[in-house]
């Protein structure tokens, strides 16, 4: 998921209008990984940066929303490809332990650590 999360942040950074930098600098990533559900959110805090658009009209749309669903039909299948063997080993894992008698709800939140391995950049 971390090559993921960085690779949409390049495509977006490498298309971000520069001026003085400050905004393309301030785009981040991170990772939000829990039994059940996992998330890579690209976000840029500036206070400016919804109102930049591709041609710099106030009517167009914001240039984050265009640039962040062609990162991710960039790489989405490269996403899918990469989480998919993660999914099932938590799954397998869960099964293993409601197996050896932990109730399934509480074996999805103690069986695997989600966080193991993950780093933000």
């Amino acid at each position: 998921m971390s090559r993921c999360g960085i690779e949409l942040l390049t495509y977006v950074r490498q298309r971000w209008p520069v001026d003085t930098g400050t905004s393309r600098a301030a785009w981040a990533w991170e990772i939000c990984a829990a039994p059940g559900k996992c998330s890579i959110t690209l976000e840029n805090p500036m206070f400016y940066a919804s109102d930049i658009t591709r041609d710099g009209l106030p009517d167009d749309e914001p240039l984050w929303s265009e640039l962040i669903a062609e990162a991710w039909a960039s790489i989405g299948q490269s996403f899918y490809e990469q989480i998919l063997p993660e999914v099932d080993k938590e799954q397998d894992a869960i099964e293993a332990a409601v197996a050896g008698g932990m109730d399934r709800e509480r074996a999805g939140f103690f069986v695997l650590n989600p966080y193991d391995g993950l780093v933000r950049a």
